[in-house]
């Protein structure tokens, strides 16, 4: 966690796989990329905030609609610290 005052900085990568039969019949893997901002307002406590996006990839057309799917979410919330490597998420 980052200390009063400091902040952070992160990027990630995105896979996401279909699971139901229906969906995952037509559609295949999406790929994304995620960001990460931290701010801490005091040693254990910090607000975050993160945006991620991800695209999926058809496997065949539906009613011949040519189509791909993108999400695009927005979190914000808190973090708390209770040491040891431990926090909890709100």
């Amino acid at each position: 966690m980052p200390g009063k005052g400091m902040m952070s900085l992160g990027i990630g990568g995105e896979l996401s796989i279909p699971m139901a039969s229906d969906f995952s019949d037509a559609n295949g893997m999406g790929f994304g990329g995620s960001g990460r901002f931290q701010y801490g307002l005091q040693d254990n406590v910090t607000l975050y905030g993160t945006i991620d996006t991800c695209t999926g990839h058809r496997k065949e057309d539906i009613s011949g609609f040519d189509y791909k799917l993108t999400g695009l979410e927005f979190l914000a919330g808190g973090k708390y610290g209770f040491g040891s490597g431990f926090y909890g998420l709100a």
